[in-house]
């Protein structure tokens, strides 16, 4: 219900010619093959709508997470066109909403699209977005990597070498993974945060038994 009516029913002087609503259940029917990774940041809906006017349209999707950082976690993997999106589609964060849109009117509805992204930051939750990106070295690395992760799940898709909950999601771990070019070499960086810092030290003392920590 709270997606119903978060894309309004004109755009600039364009009107909306097609709807759809639907549920995390149904999310492939906007989301295609990037549903599983939707569902696995906790997407709670979506809505599409598509305004046309004199041969043009533009297609606007809306996707709902639970928080801020749902959002972005999801939207670290979608933005670069690691999923199965359209990658020919633009897409904004706007704090737990992820918008999206694409059409051959882009061009044309500019300006009513920017307004449509002021509108939408009035529902977003407004609270801020994962802080562990600051902590990532900027020397060699390579934009758009980055891949905010809270699941093994997640993290087997950029990282495949255990599928196992190595690192203890379940324990409250988030992680952020970065990849690097330095000397004509990539190098992979992996930084995980954890509740205390007594849990640190115990996964850091497991995990040092078999990877460079």
């Amino acid at each position: 219900a709270a997606t119903q009516e978060l894309l309004p029913a004109t755009l600039g002087d364009w009107a909306s010619t097609r709807s759809l609503m639907v549920g995390p259940r149904d999310i492939e029917k906007l989301a295609g093959e990037d549903a599983a990774l939707m569902r696995e940041y906790g997407v709670t809906g979506a809505e599409q709508r598509t305004y046309s006017h004199g041969g043009l349209s533009v297609e606007v999707t809306v996707f709902l997470f639970a928080d801020s950082t749902t959002a972005y976690g999801a939207f670290s993997f979608l933005r670069t066109g690691a999923g199965g999106l359209r990658r020919s589609a633009e897409r904004v964060l706007l704090g737990n909403l992820i918008l999206e849109v694409s059409g051959n009117g882009l061009k044309t509805q500019r300006g009513p699209l920017k307004a449509l992204q002021k509108q939408l930051l009035i529902w977003s939750d407004g609270a801020p977005y994962p802080l562990l990106a600051q902590y990532l070295p900027t020397k060699g690395l390579l934009r758009g990597s980055e891949r905010y992760l809270l699941s093994a799940a997640s993290l087997a898709r950029v990282l495949p070498i255990e599928q196992s909950d190595w690192i203890s999601f379940r324990y409250g771990a988030e992680a952020l993974l970065a990849r690097y070019r330095t000397n004509g070499n990539e190098t992979t960086l992996l930084l995980i945060s954890y509740p205390t810092p007594q849990s640190a030290q115990l996964k850091q003392a497991e995990l040092g038994r078999w990877l460079n920590v």
